[in-house]
């Protein structure tokens, strides 16, 4: 894990099947957290963080999402008994003892987290270019899907944004501004996805962030 960050509000998705893997800390499951990532990836300089995420920001900018959705860490859940609850804020997603899953943390802002199948968070992931609304701008600038910020110090994070359309269950009425915060860490040569924590309803919580919000998940948050 990185630093000692705080887990404020986590969701999780399940994993890719791609070439490589590599075994990361395990969790209270007895599972161990693994990523996968292309093998053929040269290796990447852990010092250069800034540059990894130009190229995140161009190849989101291009429609490309792979460097998000094909370096996952991710980790295996063994259902419990104690897991299968319909109670809101359960954070795996069981429906019976002993079934399995790889599991994505994915957070949503100001809420409890939990742990979905790898297919729901690329899922999501990919639907974010196809909802964008075109031609759309606001203070934060136009409506692509893009890196906003960085957090380039003990945290490695960045901040993605884009404005989508308005989905039907939230208030209001037009486009939509969005962000999410990417957090990575360095493994095996590679810059991996740790954790999305998305803010749909508080974008500006993360564009904008408070001091309060700084000390929580962006100690050293500058516009990228």
């Amino acid at each position: 894990m990185v630093g000692q960050r705080r887990r404020l509000s986590l969701l999780s998705m399940a994993g890719l099947v791609l070439a490589a893997t590599f075994v990361a800390c395990g969790d209270d499951k007895g599972d161990a957290r693994t990523a996968t990532v292309p093998g053929s990836t040269p290796a990447e300089d852990p010092a250069t963080f800034r540059a990894f995420v130009e190229l995140v920001d161009s190849r989101l900018q291009s429609g490309d999402d792979s460097l998000l959705t094909e370096r996952m860490v991710t980790e295996r859940v063994v259902c419990r008994a104690e897991d299968i609850t319909p109670e809101v804020g359960n954070e795996y997603q069981c429906d019976q003892v002993g079934q399995t899953y790889d599991g994505f943390d994915w957070g949503a802002w100001g809420s409890h987290g939990i742990v979905l199948p790898v297919d729901k968070a690329v899922a999501m992931i990919d639907q974010l270019p196809l909802d964008v609304v075109n031609d759309a701008s606001d203070r934060f600038g136009n409506s692509s899907l893009r890196v906003y910020a960085i957090n380039d110090g003990e945290w490695k994070t960045t901040v993605l944004t884009a404005i989508i359309e308005r989905p039907p269950e939230f208030a209001g009425t037009g486009p939509l501004r969005v962000a999410l915060a990417a957090e990575w860490i360095y493994q095996d040569d590679r810059w991996l996805l740790e954790r999305i924590t998305t803010a749909w309803v508080l974008a500006e919580d993360f564009l904008e962030p408070s001091d309060e919000v700084r000390a929580a998940m962006f100690p050293d948050w500058e516009h990228f």
